[in-house]
């Protein structure tokens, strides 16, 4: 685990640079709408569910318990609401970015046909090589701090960048070579530490499951072009969409 540089918090600042997403006043208010929509469709379900529980992820948040303290609606709408927008497009583009990778290598993709128990070691290289996450939040630093040779002053807003720790030849042997066996491979694709992604258990479920079905129901799987656009979308990376014959 990488050494805790700074105390820091989150940053809700938008940050308009050239070459970043620009979200006009119409965008902001129709995201309004629908933030608001869904939290009033959360309320609504969570008093169903404490009402009436049921098999679901819902009720299992409204009963749980630790220390004798449940968790208020407030808290679990903020539960439901990250769960839903950070497992959502990430574990797509986490998808789509892998089957991208497999059919860019030919030769790991027939190693995965070939052994199909390297599934869980590709969604890690996947991970590593092409994450649907570039960068965290921006977070501000509460204290003067030194980081390689360069000050970060209180207040200061620090973002690291999950593509190019990934990529880092001091880290990772032959960092831009796609190895779906590579070993000692602890990318920092889910971040770490108090910020380690609550989903990440589910999202490499999911990827390692839709990749190996894929892969094998699919064996002439190919790319149907190599006009590929990806999307606008900051600091996220994923496919508009993926053309494949089969």
């Amino acid at each position: 685990m990488p050494p805790k540089i700074a105390k820091s918090t989150l940053s809700v600042s938008t940050w308009r640079r050239k070459g970043s997403v620009v979200r006009t006043p119409a965008m902001m208010a129709a995201g309004d709408r629908a933030a608001e929509n869904f939290e009033a469709y959360l309320r609504e379900l969570i008093a169903r569910r404490r009402a009436k529980p049921a098999d679901d992820l819902m009720s299992a948040l409204i009963d749980a318990e630790e220390k004798d303290r449940r968790m208020s609606d407030d808290q679990i709408v903020i539960m439901c609401e990250t769960l839903f927008a950070a497992g959502h497009a990430t574990t797509r583009n986490l998808i789509g970015n892998g089957v991208l990778a497999l059919l860019n290598h030919e030769a790991e993709l027939t190693r995965l046909r070939d052994e199909p128990d390297l599934i869980e070691s590709c969604v890690e290289e996947v991970l590593r090589f092409d994450p649907p996450t570039q960068a965290p939040s921006p977070q501000l630093a509460l204290e003067d701090v030194d980081i390689g040779g360069r000050r970060i002053r209180k207040g200061e807003a620090v973002s690291v960048l999950f593509g190019a720790a990934n990529r880092d030849p001091a880290r990772f042997a032959d960092p831009d070579r796609f190895d779906i066996a590579r070993t000692d491979n602890e990318h920092f694709s889910f971040s770490f530490g108090i910020h380690y992604c609550l989903g990440a258990s589910l999202a490499r479920a999911e990827a390692q499951i839709a990749i190996a079905t894929l892969i094998r129901r699919m064996p002439r799987l190919r790319l149907a072009t190599g006009d590929l656009k990806w999307q606008k979308m900051g600091r996220f990376r994923g496919l508009e969409s993926l053309i494949v014959e089969f």
